[in-house]
């Protein structure tokens, strides 16, 4: 084939690509990637040509090839073999292993950042790609992201390709952030919906939780979070509320990356809206002081579930095991994503993150 025409072939190969589902779109990954492992188990016998194939230049040809195409991307990746300090770890046995449903039966799944590179521009990324292996898993969860804006599409597209490939697997919305709590905080079990604070805590502070992900609509145009009260000692409080910062941005800035003095209490958060144990709405924006007299942290119980939700007009309603107990005008904008703010700023409370529609199984 003369390579005047690969543009023209990675055009339609393109096009046909970005048409596909997300089943397909494995399909064709997955047999690409099989190929590559075949070439390299086979010519492993062979290090002499494999030392000539990697010094070689890449071909002219290559350069004609559109920049950002996912056909381009593969090709190139064939022809320059840039991971080729990677080789002499490459098992077919263990690739052939790793993608077995079983095993990753009854697993907890967390994909981070660096598994959905690629996705904005290829439609593709690591992360998919492992989705048909994990139709025994247990529960898929995001981490928190660096990039906002890339947590936002790779939560939403999660959730479609987990209804295309493992649609019985648990797709959790948010959970806490293990990366940024605080210092006396114990994340416990493997999805970090449990978190406790630490019976050695001697100073109050310390004790602060953010959801790694948006709080989502649902079908009553509100957006809410709730928190089960699994061991709290008489006169113990905690504060709650919401933030439009995700976990990252509280502790460093964007432009520098230098990492912010630490937040110890959930009032020091940036764009927040916090109602503290007395029943003070606080935070971030002017004009947020405001008390609703009928909210009162200290007479929570061990057991209780605690509901804030956020509604379409702004407000912030809390809740206590299904009664609504108080309300703030809080004026949250409805255009903003909102993450759950959780601080157990005091004694050694035990809590239980409850994400809408989930059923803790």
């Amino acid at each position: 084939m003369s390579p005047s025409r690969w543009p023209d072939i990675l055009h339609f190969l393109q096009r046909g690509y970005e048409k596909c589902t997300f089943e397909g779109r494995a399909e064709i990954q997955l047999r690409l990637r099989r190929l590559l492992h075949e070439c390299v188990f086979t010519g492993s016998k062979n290090q002499a040509a494999w030392e000539e194939a990697l010094v070689r230049p890449l071909v002219a040809e290559a350069s004609a090839l559109r920049e950002g195409n996912t056909w381009s991307s593969v090709l190139t990746f064939a022809a320059t073999l840039e991971t080729q300090h990677l080789l002499a770890a490459v098992s077919h046995g263990f690739a052939l292993a790793v993608r077995a449903p079983v095993v990753w039966e009854g697993h907890d799944v967390s994909f981070q950042e660096k598994h959905f590179n690629g996705l904005n521009r290829r439609g593709w990324c690591r992360a998919l790609a492992l989705l048909p292996c994990l139709v025994r898993a247990r529960s898929l969860r995001l981490s928190s992201f660096r990039d906002s804006n890339l947590q936002l599409f790779a939560a939403s597209t999660l959730q479609r390709a987990s209804r295309e490939f493992c649609s019985q697997v648990v797709v959790l919305p948010y959970s806490f952030c293990k990366e940024h709590c605080g210092e006396h905080i114990d994340l416990p079990s493997p999805r970090h919906l449990g978190a406790q604070r630490r019976t050695d805590a001697r100073k109050k502070g310390g004790g602060l939780l953010l959801g790694t992900g948006p709080l989502q609509w649902d079908e009553e145009n509100s957006r809410s979070f709730a928190v089960r009260l699994e061991v709290l000692s008489p006169g113990e409080r905690l504060d709650i509320g919401v933030t439009a910062q995700a976990p990252f941005a509280h502790f460093a800035s964007e432009a520098t990356g230098r990492r912010r003095p630490q937040v110890a209490f959930a009032e020091d958060l940036l764009s927040s809206w916090v109602v503290e144990s007395s029943g003070l709405l606080v935070g971030s924006h002017a004009g947020l002081r405001i008390r609703d007299e009928r909210w009162n942290a200290r007479s929570l119980c061990a057991g209780d579930l605690v509901r804030l939700t956020v509604m379409m007009n702004g407000e912030l309603h809390l809740s206590v095991n299904g009664d609504s107990v108080a309300m703030w005008r809080a004026q949250i904008p409805c255009r903003i994503p909102i993450f759950p703010v959780v601080d157990l700023f005091e004694g050694a409370p035990q809590i239980r993150l409850e994400p809408l529609n989930f059923d803790g199984k």
